[in-house]
C-alpha cells in the first residue's frame, strides 16, 4: 500500500509544467500630425460558452480537446474585451 502511494506522488510531481497565456496588446505608436488614423468599432464579442473558459482548446481533425500543457490567465472573453479596451 505504501508503496503504491509513493508511486502516486512520484506521479503527480513529474507532470509537465502549467503555462498560462494572456492575450498581449501591441504596444500603442506614437501618433504622426498628418497621418489619418483609422477608427474600428467592435460593439461585443461573443465566444461560445464550450470555449469561454480558461482551458486553451486545440483542434485535432475535427475535433476539439483541450490543451493539458497550457491555460488562459483569465477567461477568454474577459481577456478579448481588456485587450480590445486598451488597444483603442
Amino acid at each position: 500500500m505504501r508503496a503504491l502511494v509513493l508511486c502516486l506522488l512520484l506521479a503527480a510531481c513529474a507532470a509537465p509544467k502549467l503555462t498560462l497565456y494572456t492575450l498581449d496588446t501591441a504596444p500603442a505608436e506614437a501618433p504622426q500630425p498628418n497621418k489619418p488614423r483609422a477608427v474600428i468599432a467592435v460593439a461585443r464579442v461573443s465566444i461560445p460558452d464550450e470555449l469561454d473558459t480558461q482551458d486553451i482548446m486545440v483542434r485535432d481533425a475535427s475535433t476539439l480537446r483541450r490543451s493539458s500543457l497550457g491555460r488562459w490567465a483569465s477567461r477568454l472573453s474577459l481577456a478579448i474585451g481588456i485587450s480590445f479596451h486598451y488597444s483603442a
